[in-house]
């Protein structure tokens, strides 16, 4: 199993008391599994996305990637590992307002180990596959919210990630792009990319290799109305 998250929990303290953001979560996905969250604003989710990327330190449990501990890791290690195995699409975007889109996109490989040669067709070519190759050399400024999120999933699936977290990328996005999109992930997932997916769209849920719910901060299997079925995910 590429991921593997086994029993985390993740508590903060407010008002001089604990509560549980994520409660015992165990959740798993293979290479080439398009794996699927739903559920209330604030079930959860986002944190969830946050331990599987190794973003945030669960404050119980483990989790793991192509076997590698990320919870026994050091923050360089993690860093390192981030951004050479993992791609991440949050719900905001973090493009950076001084540089033209498809520097924006190419950025990844300047910050990390690899090969960098051929870093501007490489972008080019996600920026198509996006739909927004014509905005390469434009700057954020002048791009919309939705555009800016299509950017942002070009720039997480530069270094072709083992596992792809995306929380909410279709949201600001008309039906057509999300669609675009949704498509783009099915392909990736096809090529043996784990993608873990947040949505609140049911018609993309219902696509997903592997479809949950997650209320509380617990997470359940969902039934075939999309619903959490109370059981765990059993995976």
């Amino acid at each position: 199993m590429l991921l593997e998250a086994e029993r985390v929990s993740k508590t903060y303290t407010r008002g001089g008391a604990e509560f549980y953001a994520v409660s015992d979560v165990s959740l798993s996905a293979d290479a080439g599994e398009l794996v699927c969250i739903t559920g209330e604003s604030g079930g959860g989710k986002s944190t969830l996305l946050g331990i599987t990327a190794g973003l945030l330190p669960p404050t119980r449990g483990r989790v793991a990637l192509d076997g590698v501990e990320l919870t026994g890791l050091r923050d360089r290690e993690l860093s390192r590992l981030r951004g050479t195995e993992i791609g991440c699409i949050p719900q905001g975007h973090s493009i950076l307002a001084n540089l033209s889109v498809i520097d924006n996109v190419r950025l990844p490989l300047y910050l990390g180990p690899g090969v960098r040669a051929g870093a501007r067709e490489r972008a080019a070519e996600l920026l198509d596959r996006v739909g927004a190759g014509h905005l390469a050399e434009q700057y954020p400024s002048h791009l919309s919210g939705g555009e800016l999120r299509r950017v942002s999933i070009a720039r997480a699936l530069l270094r072709g990630p083992k596992l792809l977290v995306a929380d909410e990328p279709m949201n600001d996005l008309d039906p057509d792009n999300a669609e675009v999109v949704f498509s783009l992930f099915e392909e990736i997932a096809r090529e043996g990319t784990a993608i873990l997916l947040v949505t609140h769209d049911h018609r993309f849920a219902s696509r997903c290799d592997w479809h949950f719910v997650m209320s509380g901060g617990r997470l359940t299997a969902a039934d075939r109305d999309g619903a959490g079925s109370g059981s765990s995910p059993g995976r």
